[in-house]
C-alpha cells in the first residue's frame, strides 16, 4: 500500500502544480472549470498525502484524502460536504463518482469562459474531423485535459477509432502508472499485462478512476492501441523551487516518451496530458513544458491541442474548434461544450451505445437515506468499469450504461456491499 500511496501522491502533487491553475496561464488563455490551486500548494499536498493516518477505530476513513485512498467514494463524498478543500482537489474527485461540482454545488463551481476574440479565429464545427485531418500529417498528437472535466476525456475517446484508422499505434497517458502488486515493474511487462487484461486496475492510473476515462482506455485497448506510461518518477529534493520541479518533471517525461516509444520512427503516438504539458512555447514565467522539450531535445514536432482554454458559448450538437493566435502555444483549440444535466448526469454522456437507468432500480429501500455509490462493470470482467455514480440521500440519479450484460454493485460507506445484481436481469 505504501508504494501505491506514494504513486497516488505524485499524481496529486502533479495536479496541484499543474499550470491550469496558474495565474500565468489565465493571462494566456481563459481557464475552464479548473480548481484554483497555486503551484506552491503542491508540497503541502504531498505532505497531506504522505502522512495519512489511515482508518479510525471503526475502520472508516476520517478524512476525504483517506477515503479516496481506499476508493471509499460514498464516505469521501459525505466528508466533502463539511471538510475544507484545502488543496482544491474536490472538483477532480467528483468525476471519480460520476458527478460534477457544477451539478452538486453550482455556486462553488468555476464559470467556464469563452475565449476573447483576440485569441481565436472563427469558431468552427467539426472538431473531431479537424483533429483527424491534422493527425494524418503528424506522427505525434498531444491533447490536453482539465483533470476536473471528464468531457475532455470523452473527446479523446471519440478520436480513438479514427486515429487508429490513420495508423496511430500507441496511447500514452500522463496518469498511467506501471505497478504490479503495488510495486514498480518494467515498462514492457506492464504494457503486456494491461494489454492482456483489456482494462486498467486502480493501481494502473489515478485519474482513470473516472468511469469516462476508464471506458476511454478500455476502448483503446480493444482497438489495439499499445499503452505507454511516461510520467516522471524523479523526486525533487525538499525545498526545490517550483520552476526547477517543473523542469525536472518535463525533462523526464520527454525522455521517457523518447526511450519507450518515440525513438521508433514507425510509431504514431497519441499523448494524453494535463494542461500546459502540451505547450510548444514557454509560459509567461519562462517554464518550458514537455511538448516543447520533445521538439528541442529530440527534434520532434507534435501537433498540439488544448481543450482547457475555451468554452463554447452555445449548446452545439458536437465539439467545435478554433485556430489560436501564435502566442497561445498550441496548434488547435477545442471548445468545451456546456455542462447541462438530466437527473444528475451530463447530457454529453448520452450516446447511441448507451441507455439511462434510474438509481432507484438498484438501491435497496433500506439504504435510500444513505450516501451510496453504484458501480457497473462488464459481466465476467469485474475490473472493467463502465459507470460509477454517487447517489446522495433520497436522491435519484441516472446511470449511463452501455448495452450488453452488466454486473451492478451498490456500495455504502466503508465499501460495504449493499446490493449486487445482474443487469439486465436474466
Amino acid at each position: 500500500m505504501r508504494v501505491f500511496a506514494l504513486t497516488l501522491a505524485s499524481f496529486i502533487v502533479a495536479a496541484c502544480s499543474d499550470p491550469g491553475s496558474d495565474e500565468d496561464r489565465e493571462k494566456t488563455l481563459p481557464n475552464v472549470s479548473m480548481a484554483n490551486v497555486s503551484v506552491d500548494s503542491s508540497e503541502r499536498a504531498a505532505d497531506a498525502v504522505d502522512t495519512t493516518d489511515g482508518p479510525n477505530e471503526a475502520g472508516l476513513a476520517d478524512t476525504v484524502s483517506d477515503a479516496m485512498f481506499q476508493d471509499d467514494f460514498a464516505r469521501a463524498a459525505r466528508l466533502m460536504q463539511t471538510e475544507t478543500d484545502e488543496y482544491g482537489l474536490f472538483p477532480q474527485h467528483y468525476p471519480f463518482m460520476g458527478r460534477s461540482l457544477a451539478d452538486i454545488d453550482p455556486a462553488s463551481a468555476r464559470t467556464p469562459k469563452t475565449c476573447a476574440d483576440a485569441h481565436v479565429e472563427t469558431l468552427r464545427d467539426g472538431a473531431v474531423e479537424a483533429v483527424l485531418e491534422a493527425a494524418r500529417d503528424h506522427r505525434i498528437l498531444i491533447v490536453n485535459e482539465d483533470h476536473a472535466v471528464p468531457q475532455h476525456r470523452a473527446f479523446i475517446r471519440r478520436l480513438l477509432p479514427g486515429l487508429r484508422d490513420t495508423g496511430y499505434t500507441h496511447y500514452a497517458a500522463e496518469t498511467f502508472s506501471r505497478l504490479e502488486d503495488e510495486k514498480p515493474i518494467e515498462h514492457e511487462a506492464w504494457q503486456a499485462a494491461v494489454t492482456a487484461r483489456g482494462h486498467l486496475r486502480p493501481e494502473d492510473g489515478y485519474y482513470t478512476r473516472d468511469p469516462v476515462f476508464a471506458r476511454t482506455v478500455a476502448d483503446a485497448l480493444s482497438q489495439g492501441w499499445v499503452p505507454v506510461a511516461y510520467e516522471s518518477e524523479a523526486q525533487a529534493p525538499e525545498g526545490t523551487r517550483s520552476a526547477d520541479r517543473i523542469a525536472l518533471r518535463e525533462t523526464e517525461q520527454a525522455r521517457n516518451l523518447w526511450e519507450r516509444v518515440l525513438q521508433d520512427p514507425t510509431a504514431k503516438v497519441l499523448i494524453h496530458v494535463g494542461h500546459s504539458h502540451a505547450r510548444e512555447t514557454p509560459d509567461l514565467r519562462g517554464n518550458v513544458w514537455m511538448a516543447q522539450r520533445l521538439n528541442e531535445d529530440y527534434g520532434l514536432d507534435p501537433f498540439t491541442i488544448a481543450q482547457t482554454g475555451c468554452a463554447d458559448p452555445e449548446d452545439a450538437p458536437g465539439w467545435r474548434y478554433s485556430v489560436p493566435a501564435a502566442q497561445s502555444g498550441f496548434d488547435l483549440l477545442v471548445h468545451s461544450r456546456p455542462e447541462t444535466f438530466d437527473d444528475g448526469r451530463q447530457r454529453w454522456l448520452d450516446g447511441d451505445d448507451t441507455r439511462r437507468v434510474a438509481s432507484d432500480s438498484f438501491i435497496p429501500q433500506s439504504s435510500r437515506d444513505d450516501w451510496v455509490v453504484i458501480e457497473a462493470a462488464a459481466r465476467g470482467e469485474p475490473g472493467n468499469l463502465v459507470d460509477r455514480v454517487l447517489v446522495r440521500p433520497n436522491e435519484t440519479v441516472d446511470l449511463i450504461l452501455p448495452h450488453g450484460p452488466l454486473y451492478i454493485t451498490v456500495y455504502g460507506e466503508g465499501r460495504t456491499v449493499l446490493a449486487e445484481t445482474q443487469y439486465p436481469p436474466d
